[in-house]
């Protein structure tokens, strides 16, 4: 069993219910995963947000951030929003914060998002959501699975890649990436047929909402790699 934490880097409120800063959320943030770290926590997750009440808009830069303030805690996304991003990006920072790391300590949830703030953000159109989505997650399981720094990938939502370098590359080779689920009823890719894992959340609502998603059979279970302790 393993036992992890995420969060969205809330900002906090002061006594009369006004916001607080979105700076202090964040170094609260950084300075929660450094405790989960010393407390030997395995898992610390940031989701990505845009709104002032959720401000870790950039999980990437904060997991190269706690990188190097951590020394054995595991660190991902919880989850990027890859339909709205660009997953070359999403794929050098989270390449960067393993290198920082030591390697193997940085792991990649790819999204599609439950909520639709980076929509408008990015310039993208709520009719575009399942497409980009897939095309930009084809994007970046063709990076991670690629056996050399050159990349080749063609589509219809962002500008081709032709054997063009995508560095840097993971201490490992490729770097972990799980498939974000929950919060729809709506269908979604198999995780099996990607071969990447898949965590489900239950959103605002019951664990018993639960069964109401069809189960994945394609998908074998595979626990993360355990790391030796200090």
């Amino acid at each position: 069993m393993e036992i992890g934490a995420y969060s969205f880097g809330d900002t906090q409120r002061n006594t009369d219910g006004t916001l607080r800063s979105t700076t202090e959320a964040i170094a609260n943030l950084f300075e929660a995963i450094k405790h989960a770290d010393a407390q030997g926590l395995d898992y610390f997750g940031v989701g990505e947000h845009h709104t002032a009440t959720m401000p870790a808009s950039s999980p990437g830069a904060m997991i190269a951030a706690a990188a190097a303030a951590t020394g054995q805690i595991t660190l991902g996304s919880a989850a990027s929003i890859i339909g709205t991003d660009d997953p070359v990006r999403i794929f050098q920072q989270f390449a960067i914060a393993d290198a920082i790391s030591g390697g193997g300590r940085v792991e990649i949830t790819a999204g599609r998002g439950s909520s639709v703030e980076t929509f408008p953000l990015f310039g993208h159109s709520l009719e575009e959501y399942d497409e980009l989505y897939a095309e930009k997650l084809d994007l970046l399981m063709t990076i991670n699975n690629a056996t050399t720094e050159n990349v080749t990938w063609s589509g219809t939502v962002r500008p081709a890649l032709d054997n063009l370098a995508v560095v840097p590359r993971p201490a490992s080779g490729t770097l972990p990436i799980w498939l974000a689920t929950g919060g729809t009823p709506a269908p979604r890719p198999v995780p099996g047929s990607l071969a990447c894992r898949s965590p489900t959340a239950s959103l605002a609502g019951p664990r018993t909402a639960l069964p109401r998603w069809p189960s994945f059979t394609a998908a074998p279970a595979q626990p993360r790699a355990t790391r030796p302790r200090p």
